[in-house]
């Protein structure tokens, strides 16, 4: 009858502490990750002479596994660097992104300005240009409205583009700034938006789609002009 030798137990414990630890390789690993056979194990292999032929084949079957199951440990420990390379968005998605966050930094600007006038002093004018703010407001909301619905999160093109985050620009301290910040940001914006229908890899639908925004942004320019002046 062949003693159960306590030899066959130092692998898997040795495996069990590399998965309880920090990724770094057990005593007894080569430089390569591989295993290196401790003096009990070559003395296990080399039990022919002492624990006969079934122990030599049983320690080489450890032996054989441990080396299997480390370098999947290994891979486990690199996480999600394993997966290579993050995707990176269709170039038209950037170009998409950009009109988005422009249009809805428009449309934060009328907010402001319409929230100072409301809560301003009143006076003759103040009406004729509420009503002009809220009427270009409609048309910025609509574009940005335009713009969102191609902007599709989690789709294959826009993927690893992450979330749209846009900054609120400086609330204006008077009317009169309000309308001078609408209308240098309404002359950016339209300039802006020329300049990519005709950057590379816009496809037409969306090349038509900025050229119309652009236009009309800049027809708001000479009316916030006329208001501001009133």
């Amino acid at each position: 009858m062949v003693a159960h030798s306590p030899r066959r137990a130092v692998l898997p414990a040795r495996l069990r502490e590399f998965r309880a630890g920090s990724c770094a390789a057990p005593a007894g690993t080569g430089p390569s990750g591989g295993i290196r056979p401790s003096g009990d194990a070559v003395s296990g292999a080399a039990v022919t002479a002492s624990g006969g032929p079934a122990t030599a084949r049983l320690s080489r079957r450890i032996l054989l596994a441990g080396a299997a199951t480390l370098p999947l440990l290994a891979g486990g420990c690199r996480g999600t660097m394993a997966l290579g390379t993050p995707p990176q968005p269709a170039p038209d998605v950037g170009i998409l992104r950009a009109a988005t966050a422009t249009e809805q930094a428009l449309v934060m600007r009328y907010q402001d300005a319409l929230r100072l006038l409301h809560a301003a002093p009143a006076t003759g004018s103040e009406p004729a240009l509420s009503a002009i703010l809220a009427r270009l407001l409609a048309e910025h909301q609509q574009h940005l409205s335009q713009l969102r619905s191609r902007l599709i999160p989690g789709s294959p093109r826009a993927a690893g583009s992450g979330p749209l985050r846009v900054r609120r620009p400086a609330r204006p301290a008077t009317t009169g700034q309000a309308v001078t910040g609408l209308i240098s940001a309404e002359q950016a914006a339209s300039d802006q938006l020329l300049r990519q229908v005709t950057a590379p890899g816009v496809p037409a639908s969306l090349a038509q789609l900025l050229a119309s925004i652009s236009a009309s942004e800049a027809t708001h320019v000479p009316v916030l002009r006329r208001a501001g002046a009133a």
